[in-house]
């Protein structure tokens, strides 16, 4: 599937580094958190962007403040070089009905309207974004 944003990003480096944090990991709140992610300044130096400048993508998400100092990207939006456009289609949908937070829990969460798998498992193995993009809980539902 082709990327929207290109990358360059070291295969080989786990990004966890900059927060301290395992790669997986349950937040007090019983939040899952799934690592690697890349600080704010590690993904803006590997796109070659401003300071600041990737904050105002609305197809990536955000974990503000909670891992380190500043905000952190979870590594799962990417394919290689660049953000997956599958992730980027969902993000944005989900983002209409809930935080970035809220929604990368529910990215790696195993949901029963997808065989139990992840929507993250779901979309690596090539399945229907559409049956996705439908498993997203709406408000009063």
């Amino acid at each position: 599937m082709p990327g929207i944003s290109p990358l360059a990003l070291d295969p080989g480096q786990d990004a966890w580094y900059a927060s301290g944090v395992t790669r997986s990991a349950t937040a007090s709140d019983g939040r899952i958190l799934l690592g690697p992610c890349l600080t704010e300044r590690e993904l803006e130096r590997r796109v070659h962007a401003a300071h600041g400048s990737v904050r105002g993508h609305e197809f990536l998400l955000r974990i503000g403040g909670l891992l380190s100092l500043e905000p952190a990207y979870p590594a799962f939006q990417l394919d290689g070089e660049v953000v997956r456009a599958d992730m980027a289609w969902l993000v944005t949908l989900l983002k209409k009905h809930m935080s970035d937070l809220t929604a990368c829990d529910w990215i790696v969460r195993p949901n029963p309207e997808l065989a139990n798998l992840t929507p993250l498992e779901w979309l690596n193995r090539g399945l229907g974004l559409e049956e996705t993009a439908r498993a997203i809980p709406h408000p009063g539902t």
